[in-house]
């Protein structure tokens, strides 16, 4: 074995090492989540788990120096007001404040200013809504771990084919996710990966992602993160229109309904969501993308996928709504529009 290649058990026994030491602090100061009216578990968890995330990029930038130096910038603010989230409460405003001061650090790092305003704008929306989607979509266990696992282990096989990215820092990002899924891929999760973890990550992969779009030109990449824009998409766009705040805290996405309403097991859920992206690289990576039609191509996944997913979420919301067992606040809020 190659001496360099020694470095990676490393990082991952110093990984093991910090997530024990998290637990030990977590519980000495009661950094927590109890069960309640809009959780998804019984049992009370330890919360912010997912520091090995950031943690895991400044152990990258410790041994390789200063690479991408707006981007560790970004994840250090985004970290630090997350894990402030976590143990407090951070306004909603400070925190989209400091997700688009984020994005653009990431930007600027990507080298996108000659792009033009207009794609700039929407890599702004993208970025942020890309965030907020991942960390959404955290509220099950294993459902972090699997997934971002999946993204992260996709870009690693496509570098090694066109380097578009510092392969270590995809590796040390995907051993940050595999010590977070011993602790998390479990039927009674003992951590939880926290804002701090969901954002993190969230803002790491975009970066990745944003890496390998700009060197090869193609959007289609996109298409690796559709089952979690689908479903946060989705359910952001009903409960606006429905009358929801949608920062508030809630239990309607399709995973929730899945678990809650169906009474499948988390980690089934998880596997599922991660099983239909694999499926969705792959036909990405081997079909859609050498394709002579692929804008044509990826729309129609898209098509496909989101009519899908509406068909099986109006169903459940439609069954459960019958049985009396939908979410309790979008329930009382049918019911007061019927009686009125």
């Amino acid at each position: 074995m190659k001496l360099e290649y020694l470095i990676y058990p490393a990082i991952f026994i110093i990984l093991v090492g910090v997530m024990q030491l998290y637990m030990y602090i977590a519980k000495r100061f009661d950094i927590t989540d109890e069960p309640g009216y809009r959780s998804n578990h019984q049992h009370t968890v330890l919360r912010g788990g997912g520091i090995l995330f950031p943690i895991v990029v400044l152990l990258f930038f410790a041994i390789h120096g200063p690479l991408h130096p707006y981007f560790f910038a970004g994840v250090f603010m985004l970290s630090v007001v997350s894990f402030w989230d976590d143990v407090m409460n951070v306004k909603a405003v400070y925190r989209l404040m400091v997700q688009i001061a984020a994005v653009g650090l990431m930007l600027l790092d990507l080298h996108v200013a000659n792009l033009g305003w207009p794609i700039l704008l929407l890599m702004f929306v993208v970025g942020v809504g890309w965030v907020n989607a991942f960390n959404f979509m955290d509220g099950i266990n294993g459902i972090t771990a699997i997934n971002a696992s999946l993204n992260l282990a996709t870009l690693v096989l496509i570098n090694y084919e066109m380097r578009f990215i510092e392969m270590r820092l995809l590796i040390f990002l995907l051993l940050s996710v595999i010590v977070f899924g011993i602790y998390n891929f479990r039927r009674r999760a003992l951590v939880f990966a926290g804002d701090i973890g969901s954002i993190t990550m969230a803002y790491s992969t975009a970066f990745a992602m944003g890496a390998l779009i700009l060197y090869t030109g193609q959007w289609q990449y996109l298409l690796f993160l559709s089952v979690y824009a689908v479903d946060a998409g989705y359910s952001v766009l009903h409960r606006v229109f429905h009358g929801f705040n949608p920062l508030k805290p809630h239990r309607t996405f399709l995973f929730h309904m899945l678990v809650n309403e169906v009474g499948w097991p988390h980690l089934a859920v998880s596997s599922l969501y991660a099983g239909l992206q694999l499926l969705i690289n792959l036909l990405t990576y081997y079909v859609i993308i050498p394709a002579n039609h692929t804008n044509a191509w990826s729309l129609l996944l898209l098509a496909v996928l989101t009519t899908a997913y509406w068909l099986i979420k109006s169903y459940l919301r439609k069954t459960a709504r019958r049985k009396g067992t939908l979410w309790r606040e979008e329930h009382e809020k049918v019911f007061s529009r019927t009686k009125t």
